[in-house]
């Protein structure tokens, strides 16, 4: 078939007809000559022989040659299905004798979705209840001061007017902080804290802030 249909490409070309003018004459569509002389039948596997045989005539060619391409396809064709089908009867027992194992596989990894979910869950938990949040409301700069369970110092930071600074918290650490407008407001998780003094400590136990 391959051989036979290289041999319509090689026709047209010595005729010195392009694409679209044997389309023309053909009285069909280009894609229509291309699929014939790629060997592509989708879509027009019904009239696959009246094609050839009238692309043949149409080239000159020997419409008998064309019928004889046109039955050894429909042999690899249909070669072709009774190898599907007999695979496809494979599968399908195979299908039903590892049912039991495919029903475990998917309630299992139903479970271990679950699992992740829940781990994440506590994670993102974990994630806001370590995370101390500092906004400054007021005109004034505040000056955030952190400090170890030893009393080194950490890092001293200005928090300017409407910024909102976020501190990832350690046992024993101190945040010793100056707020000259008098305002701030702080956060751990869901709990807020709405601080007016200028000067204050919030000590770090356990993971957790303290209440100022």
């Amino acid at each position: 078939m391959n051989e036979f249909i290289s041999e319509l490409k090689r026709r047209r070309e010595e005729l010195g007809l392009t694409l679209q003018e044997a389309a023309w004459k053909f009285g069909v569509t280009q894609d229509i000559i291309e699929k014939i002389e790629s060997g592509d039948f989708s879509g027009v596997e019904l009239y696959m022989k009246s094609l050839i045989v009238r692309y043949c005539n149409l080239l000159g060619m020997d419409s008998k040659t064309g019928l004889e391409a046109y039955r050894s396809w429909r042999k690899e064709g249909s070669e072709r299905f009774e190898e599907k089908q007999e695979k496809s009867s494979i599968d399908i027992k195979t299908f039903v004798q590892n049912s039991v194992l495919l029903t475990a596989l998917y309630a299992t990894a139903i479970i271990l979705i679950f699992i992740n979910w829940l781990m994440f869950s506590k994670l993102d938990e974990f994630r806001r209840y370590s995370v101390f949040s500092i906004e400054n409301p007021a005109a004034l700069p505040a000056v955030v001061e952190t400090r170890d369970d030893e009393g080194k110092l950490l890092e001293r930071r200005a928090i300017l007017t409407g910024e909102t600074v976020n501190y990832r918290i350690n046992p024993g650490d101190v945040f010793e902080i100056r707020a000259p407008g008098g305002m701030l407001e702080m956060r751990l998780g869901e709990k807020i804290w709405k601080v007016k003094l200028e000067r204050f400590l919030v000590e770090v136990k356990d993971g957790n802030t303290r209440n100022p």
